[in-house]
């Protein structure tokens, strides 16, 4: 699947979390730094890329879970953070600017590294 494609996830992310997401107008007493908050988003888009692939909901939710272990936080605290973000509809839109550039250099990444690879197979047994 190409990392152009999704970018076309991006929408379906987005809404899944709002429409889950509170209506809370304070600041969250654990607000999720925007850094941390945007590494979180990039590893929630390509786990959404994958669940396209392999359709398991259960290894979802576990993945997600994983991914919200590894960054300390709760799914919980995670909609909060997204929903007291998302008031600044100028500032989100960069930050997912953000996560669809990171994105793109992990596609780019992930092609070199293809292309290096394809050019260390021999001749013989190049498919």
């Amino acid at each position: 699947m190409s990392i152009f494609r999704l970018t076309g996830i991006l929408p379906a992310i987005f809404f899944l979390v709002v429409v889950t997401a509170g209506c809370d107008r304070d600041t969250p007493k654990d607000l999720i730094e925007e850094d941390k908050y945007i590494d979180v988003l990039v590893e929630m888009h390509l786990l959404a890329a994958a669940k396209e692939i392999d359709d398991d909901e259960k290894r979802f939710q576990a993945d997600q879970k994983a991914i919200l272990t590894y960054y300390g936080i709760s799914l919980e605290q995670f909609q909060r953070s997204h929903t007291y973000y998302h008031r600044d509809m100028s500032r989100q839109m960069h930050r997912f600017g953000e996560v669809r550039s990171r994105l793109e250099d992990l596609g780019s990444e992930l092609t070199d590294h293809y292309h290096q690879q394809r050019d260390t197979i021999p001749a013989s047994i190049d498919p």
